[in-house]
């Protein structure tokens, strides 16, 4: 995972994300959640795995999913704009 996101986003900024979405240092837990999920409703071990890792990769580069801290809040700016009047 780690490497798509140093192709997506470079290396420093691929590591900011891991470790505001990850900060105990580790996705494992996380992987193992939707590959046990993935596996209960049918898939292979093998495929679920890949697919658990491509869908949070995607995640982090597009601020998604488990990665919706990364993204800015959207009504901050009125809620600025408010206080300030």
């Amino acid at each position: 995972m780690r490497n798509r996101l140093y192709a997506a986003v470079g290396f420093e900024e691929a590591l900011r994300r891991l470790a505001v979405v990850f900060p105990k240092g580790s996705a494992e837990k996380e992987i193992e959640r939707r590959k046990a999920a993935r596996i209960k409703a049918g898939a292979l071990e093998a495929a679920a795995e890949a697919g658990v890792v491509d869908d949070l990769a995607s995640e982090i580069i597009d601020g998604r999913g488990v990665a919706l801290k990364l993204r800015p809040y959207e009504n901050e700016g009125v809620e600025l704009l408010a206080a300030a009047q």
